[in-house]
């Protein structure tokens, strides 16, 4: 009985520290590139810890790499979505402010293998989180300085 009582609380505080940092729970991400005119979604939860699990892959499309690293209370993220010869990158950074998610950092880079096509601006994603009480997803918004663009762009300018 007393370890079901610890194990009970052990959760409840895990989940208490999941749901302060306002960014744990499942997020949908739409992907898309406007000059081939494909897209791609994906679902992945987020823990309290800033763990990522993708829940789903795309046929022909997939996500390469899905790198995560924490930052103090945000999520600095690092997508590669491509085929063999197209790579896509993305790259943001989630915040939580006074409880709600936004990208404070976003910026995407797409690289054609054979021709050497590197475009900026005809990439796109679409950042949701679910919401428990209205059961949808609420966009979560794009919140960043002229100058965290131009930084995220100089980093993936190296790809």
């Amino acid at each position: 009985m007393i370890q079901r009582i610890g194990v009970s609380l052990a959760c409840l505080g895990f989940s208490v520290v999941a749901s302060a940092s306002g960014l744990a729970g499942k997020y949908k991400m739409e992907l898309s590139n406007d000059l081939s005119g494909i897209s791609g979604t994906f679902y992945f939860l987020l823990s309290g810890n800033k763990e990522i699990k993708l829940l789903n892959d795309y046929d022909g499309y997939s996500i390469e790499n899905f790198d995560v690293a924490p930052f103090f209370d945000s999520l600095d993220a690092e997508v590669e979505w491509g085929s063999d010869e197209e790579h896509h990158y993305y790259s943001f950074t989630l915040s939580p402010t006074k409880g709600t998610p936004e990208l404070t950092k976003y910026c995407a880079l797409f690289v054609d293998g054979p021709n050497e096509i590197r475009d900026e601006d005809g990439l796109s994603m679409e950042l949701s989180k679910w919401n428990v009480k209205t059961k949808s997803y609420d966009l979560v918004p794009v919140m960043q300085t002229n100058e965290s663009l131009l930084n995220c762009k100089k980093e993936l300018a190296n790809r």
